[in-house]
């Protein structure tokens, strides 16, 4: 059996989506299943992302690469070592390096995330248009070439570069947007496809045929559905496909009947493509069958907890007050209605203080610094960026809060009580009422941030009390144990 674990990119800033493909992976293969954890998008930047888990290498494929063969060789490009012969004035900073030639022509030079690494090389003509743009993965190997229209500027065609024979694959785009792609395989067999994800599709179908040729039986987890969708229904091979729903399968979870999820909503409506689907709570599992009382339906938990798991620091060693909160900042989050119940707890006991530890887009964590700014919680509540490492975060806090609209399961959740953090969630769906008990933290009424605070003033006034919810909430995560969770993914694989 050969298992891909099917994502879109491999960032640096995962999700927590991500990291349970990551987890999964390293579970599987940790079991003895050959298992890959699979992306398709041409991202430069994915390659430093695979760096933050370096383990996972030999069990990373990217689609582009693999239809380009490209080697697993390392020799990164620093944009500061390029010289040419002839030129004129020469800039750099942290964003990257622009060579002016003496025959007018310009070469901006552009690094990736670590702002040194060559990513892009553009060539820009004496009369200011571009002409073409080569690029590059951090290993320093070019993956291909860009030319541009000299009439209209507009990218015209797109060269990827083999490293074993000449050019196999090429993307045109036409005057109207349409991008075709051309694929010549080793024995000079040419494709034609109208779209990625046609392309995505022949790709997928090879690796079924290689695995059957081999005597092995295919297996598809798809972690991005929406991603993988047109090109799993495209696909002519037959293989094994599960598809796993991270978040609430519709748009209002307390909809059951409702509109879906655009994530889930192709998949949902054509699921004659999957063997079962995987959902993360029994509750879920629960409403997924009473829409769709024939779907296979199983509830295996996101979270898979290291077998080496942390010492507990003990709460009397934790920082005093600390309410630490690691997540997305983002609408659904609801991060404003945290900070105001740590706002209204901080009035009462001024020990009380936060960090929240996240990454927003599209200036979703400005608008959450200007409303701590707004109530005059600055000193108290602080923004802290992402982390790679939230053990670290929840070591030192001593609780934390949960004020999402909705959740898939609330990974971050079962990471806090893991590591001894006692939790106060609003009661929504999914996760948190099958993570939380009197024991280990306290549901209360979503919106309701005005019992959050209250309950937090109760607890930091009673730290004795807090002492042994700390304790309850790691005992209350074994059942997310690695053997625990294999065994769950056995009984579905075999």
């Amino acid at each position: 059996m050969k298992i891909y674990i099917l994502n879109d990119s491999f960032y640096v800033r995962r999700s927590g989506l991500d990291n349970a493909g990551i987890l999964r992976t390293k579970l599987f293969n940790k079991h003895g299943l050959q298992t890959q954890f699979v992306t398709y998008k041409l991202d430069l930047n994915a390659r430093f992302g695979l760096e933050t888990v370096a383990e996972l290498t030999p069990n990373y494929l990217n689609m582009y690469e693999e239809l380009m063969e490209r080697p697993a060789t390392s020799n990164p490009i620093d944009i500061k070592t390029i010289m040419l012969p002839n030129i004129a004035q020469d800039y750099i900073d942290e964003n990257g390096r622009e060579l002016h030639l003496t025959d007018g022509q310009t070469i901006k030079l552009q690094p990736g995330i670590d702002h040194k690494t060559l990513l892009l090389w553009t060539e820009i003509a004496a009369n200011g248009q571009t002409t073409r743009m080569k690029f590059f993965d951090p290993r320093g190997q070019q993956i291909g070439t860009e030319y541009f229209s000299p009439d209209d500027q507009q990218l015209y065609l797109r060269e990827f570069v083999s490293t074993t024979t000449p050019t196999k694959l090429w993307t045109t785009v036409t005057a109207t947007g349409q991008t075709t792609y051309r694929f010549r395989t080793a024995d000079n067999q040419e494709h034609m496809f109208d779209s990625e994800a046609a392309l995505q599709a022949f790709w997928l179908d090879e690796l079924v045929r290689q695995n059957t040729t081999a005597g092995e039986e295919t297996v598809f987890i798809v972690d991005r559905n929406a991603e993988w969708f047109d090109a799993l229904q495209q696909m002519t091979e037959p293989a094994r496909k599960m598809s796993v729903l991270h978040n609430t399968h519709t748009i209002d979870p307390q909809q059951v009947m409702g509109p879906l999820n655009e994530n889930y909503e192709a998949v949902l409506n054509h699921q004659e493509l999957f063997e079962r689907f995987i959902v993360s709570s029994d509750q879920q599992a629960a409403d997924v069958l009473a829409r769709w009382p024939k779907a296979t339906v199983t509830a295996i938990p996101v979270a898979v907890l290291p077998d080496q798991r942390p010492v507990n620091t003990p709460f009397v060693e934790r920082e005093v007050g600390l309410v630490a909160i690691v997540s997305r900042i983002a609408p659904e989050k609801n991060l404003t209605e945290a900070v105001q119940a740590i706002h209204l707890a901080h009035q009462q006991n001024d020990m009380i203080h936060a960090e929240i530890w996240g990454s927003g887009n599209h200036g979703d964590d400005d608008r959450l610094q200007a409303f701590i700014d707004q109530i005059g919680a600055t000193a108290y509540i602080k923004l802290k960026g992402y982390t790679a490492q939230p053990e670290q975060v929840w070591q030192r806090a001593q609780a934390t809060l949960l004020t999402s609209h909705n959740e898939g399961y609330a990974l971050s959740l079962v990471e806090a009580l893991a590591n001894g953090v006692p939790a106060i969630s609003y009661d929504v769906k999914y996760g948190p009422g099958e993570l939380i008990d009197e024991s280990t933290g306290r549901l209360v009424p979503e919106h309701d941030y005005t019992q959050m605070a209250e309950t937090l003033v109760t607890w930091f006034n009673a730290p004795e009390e807090l002492a042994r919810k700390n304790a309850a909430a790691v005992a209350s995560t074994q059942r997310f144990s690695a053997e625990n969770i294999w065994q769950k993914w056995n009984e579905v694989l075999s």
